[in-house]
């Protein structure tokens, strides 16, 4: 599965760490993640 996160905050936020904990297990699992912030 590919999966792509978006953030639009310019703000390192507590969403953005959720984000960022599922984007991490996910590719643990070897799906393709791919992380935008703006």
């Amino acid at each position: 599965m590919r999966a792509l996160f978006y953030h639009n905050s310019a703000e390192w936020t507590g969403s953005a760490r959720i984000f960022a904990a599922a984007a991490r297990t996910l590719a643990a699992r070897g799906h393709q993640v791919t992380y935008a912030c703006t």
